[in-house]
């Protein structure tokens, strides 16, 4: 069985030898360098969500993979190629430091913060011994006096007894007393102790400085060079725990720096120790907000290409060359689509429900000769795009309290006819409407024709990623499975490529598992909920019969206008990526801020929204209220069926329901229109 070249797709399951061979840098100007500034004494804060490519590019700055890559330099010594370093990586998953056991217990806060300080620093020395041991037996530190350094790090003990001489002895030393802690921390009630019996030897920062320090005083290859410290899955730390980090970051010394990593919901506190001081962004340390930063990247594509490629060429497929992936993965165009919808008449049902409509409207009795008219006029068997557009302008007349239905029909026919002959669009209401709400217009012919809406081919297949590399390899990964499964013929091998089929069955797993990954922990309040109510909300408004806006998919706030609960949701969804902060916008003609945000995009097809973003859908207070808070969800259903009133016939100017705020008003005004 061929194995599937995107089936390992978690940077924690990759060995070292893994994480150098998928390397990928982004070609942005210096690549990851520039984002991650390993050479910059500043701290820094990485927060990425899930499958961000957040670990993996930690753990290639470590001294681990710094080895293995330098390794690689032909010709040259592994002594002779870290000369040019000018750092020194020490990784560490804060998930493995076990910290939940420093908590509750009948212990007081206070004590577990210092136990747990004290853990560290024996956890990090020895994580710091662990790399200089073999820098020693790969010849980094010629000129250091062994003993000399050790005696000069026992010295930072307020208390030891070992008789250390060499690092690996003192590294041993600090994981018997790793040991030793845990061991009372376990025990101490099933020994009929009310606390653990800790003698702690290091004071705070004292071996996570102390040792960088000692490097720069002692050991020549340090004089200018200083220690990295990436510390990974900060979001495993409490509040209390992340008070001693916080306290490491700012008082840190020249002769190291500090990268925390974590995803968004993770950073409980800014206070140091005792809440004295709070670090600040900008000043402090500065902040990495890697998904908004990948996707901002002009070559975030490329680098997710690159991925792919790689992945590809590890796998040891027989691969095309030259070899463009987008040239595999197939697509369907529109052409392709409304041909399939044409022979299902996709449209049939939207005529007869105009007819029915028309039939209904009050302000003006047509008799059935009237409509037959009206009907016969927008009817447009060549092009059903066309006659789709046609039908909105027709309602759009509806909407705006029109005298002569039938004369707007035969107006909108000249229209089409003017847009089907190719002749001058510039003032063409057809063209007009079409260069806004073409999309929305063959989605609603697939969905109508019970044929899934197009997600398909490279480009939006990265789309859909919303600057996480992992949801396209996990995408990815079940196409791969599913096509081979189904019809024994690898994808990408000699050629051969990726169905639709497959890439259907790719975007439903992978939205499936975003939900998984992404869980809520205690979501006792329903916030996960919410989501389904913004999805759907929108979903219905982009398929109403005169959408307020087109290609839907982004929302707008006044945050400062919501519930504490409302609020509390909006945040929570945001910290778990559920939602994507989009470019602020400022409401027309009003200089109060708002703040945007879209559905993380491969929830999109879930709920059939737009990848694209054209237009903002302002939600009022009231309407905020009742998508956002939970304690409000009961009046959910109440509210899409008054607020659709505004888009369906016979569409309402104002709705009457107490759930209104204000007029939602369309994109383009009827002027634009010429109508």
């Amino acid at each position: 069985m061929i194995p599937n070249p995107f089936d390992i797709n978690k940077a924690v399951d990759y060995t070292d030898e893994d994480i150098y061979r998928f390397w990928v840098n982004i070609s942005e100007p210096a690549g990851f360098n520039e984002m991650m500034k390993p050479t910059s004494l500043m701290p820094m804060i990485i927060v990425g969500s899930k499958g961000s490519g957040k670990t993996h590019i930690m753990k290639y700055y470590s001294y681990e993979l710094q080895k293995i890559r330098l390794a690689a330099n032909k010709g040259k010594s592994l002594a002779e190629s870290f000369k040019d370093e000018t750092f020194i990586g020490i990784y560490v998953r804060c998930s493995g430091l076990n910290a939940r056991v420093f908590d509750g217990k009948g212990v007081d806060e206070y004590s577990w913060e210092m136990m747990f300080a004290y853990y560290w620093e024996l956890w990090i020395g020895e994580r710091v011994l662990a790399a200089l041991t073999d820098m020693q037996e790969n010849g980094l530190l010629d000129g250091c006096d062994e003993e000399d350094l050790v005696k000069g790090i026992l010295s930072k003990f307020m208390k030891q007894e070992a008789e250390c001489k060499t690092l690996k002895e003192l590294r041993e030393y600090l994981i018997k007393l790793q040991k030793g802690l845990l061991y009372e921390i376990h025990n101490f009630l099933l020994l009929g102790k009310e606390r653990p019996q800790v003698d702690i030897r290091l004071d705070v920062a004292a071996l996570t400085f102390g040792i960088p320090d000692l490097l720069k005083e002692k050991v020549p290859y340090f004089k200018k060079r200083h220690i990295l410290y990436l510390i990974d899955e900060y979001e495993n730390f409490s509040e209390q725990q992340q008070q001693v980090m916080m306290t490491l970051l700012r008082e840190k010394p020249t002769s190291c720096t500090i990268r925390i990593g974590t995803r968004p919901y993770g950073i409980r506190t800014k206070f140091t120790i005792g809440k004295i001081e709070e670090n600040r962004e900008g000043s402090e340390y500065e902040k990495l907000r890697l998904d908004e930063k990948l996707r901002e990247a002009e070559n975030y594509k490329t680098y997710l290409k690159d991925i792919c490629e790689k992945r590809l060429t590890e796998a040891g497929l027989s691969l095309i060359n030259p070899f463009l992936l987008e040239d595999y993965i197939d697509k369907m165009d529109a052409a392709e689509l409304l041909e399939r919808a044409g022979q299902m008449k996709a449209t049939q049902g939207v005529m007869n429900n105009l007819r029915r409509n028309l039939g209904l409207y009050k302000s003006q009795k047509l008799s059935e000769a009237e409509i037959d008219e009206i009907i016969n006029a927008l009817t447009c068997e060549d092009d059903l795009v066309v006659e789709r557009a046609g039908i909105k302008l027709l309602y759009m007349k509806i909407k705006g309290k029109s005298t002569s239905l039938v004369k707007d029909a035969k107006w909108i026919h000249e229209e089409e006819e003017k847009y089907l002959s190719k002749e001058s669009v510039k003032d063409n209401a057809i063209a007009k409407h079409l260069s806004y709400y073409r999309r929305d217009i063959i989605d609603d012919i697939a969905r109508r024709a019970n044929l899934r809406i197009p997600y398909y081919g490279m480009d939006t297949l990265m789309d859909l990623s919303c600057g996480t590399p992992r949801t396209l390899l996990r995408l990815l990964k079940q196409a791969f499975s599913k096509q081979y499964f189904n019809t024994g013929k690898v994808p990408f091998e000699k050629g051969k490529h990726l169905l639709v089929e497959a890439q259907q069955s790719g975007i439903e797993s992978a939205g499936d598992w975003f939900f998984e990954e992404n869980r809520i922990p205690n979501d006792d309040a329903g916030v996960t909920e919410v989501v389904t109510r913004l999805g759907g909300y929108l979903q219905r408004l982009r398929f109403s019969e005169l959408p307020p806006q087109c290609s839907i998919n982004i929302f707008s706030v006044q945050e400062e206008n919501m519930s504490a609960e409302s609020l509390l949701s909006l945040r929570t969804l945001e910290l778990y990526s559920y939602l994507v902060p989009h470019k602020d916008r400022r409401k027309k003609n009003a200089d109060n801020k708002v703040s945007t945000y879209k559905l993380n995009s491969i929830l999109a097809p879930r709920f059939e929204l737009a990848l694209e973003a054209r237009a903002n859908v302002e939600l009022s207070k009231e309407e905020a209220e009742i998508i956002f808070n939970p304690l409000r969800k009961d009046e959910y259903e109440d509210f899409v069926r008054n607020k659709l009133k505004n888009y369906n016939f016979p569409f309402s100017v104002q709705r009457k329901s107490k759930v209104v705020g204000t007029e939602q008003r369309s994109l383009f005004d009827d002027e634009e229109y010429g109508l």
